[in-house]
């Protein structure tokens, strides 16, 4: 059980604290439930891009500036 603990904690070893990687869940949570309520939305409507397709965008997308965020660039130079 230790092995397995210490595993888990050198992966996740560049985030700083607990409430670091609350933050980095509620964000990431957040952009698969809004992109969940437009995947039904089109679902629903019988488009062709649904559920799994909207929520793999917006948890992508929210990647794509964390990263940069957590890097340490301004959110102004994170988008380009």
């Amino acid at each position: 059980m230790s092995s397995i603990w210490s595993a888990f904690l050198q992966e996740f070893s560049d985030v700083a604290d607990l409430y670091e990687a609350t933050v980095i869940c509620i964000r990431l949570s957040m952009a698969a439930l809004l992109g969940a309520l437009i995947g039904y939305d089109r679902e629903r409507r019988g488009k062709e891009a649904g559920l799994r397709t909207h929520m793999m965008v917006s948890v992508g997308a929210a990647l794509f500036i964390m990263v940069p965020m957590r890097s340490g660039m301004d959110i102004a130079d994170g988008s380009r």
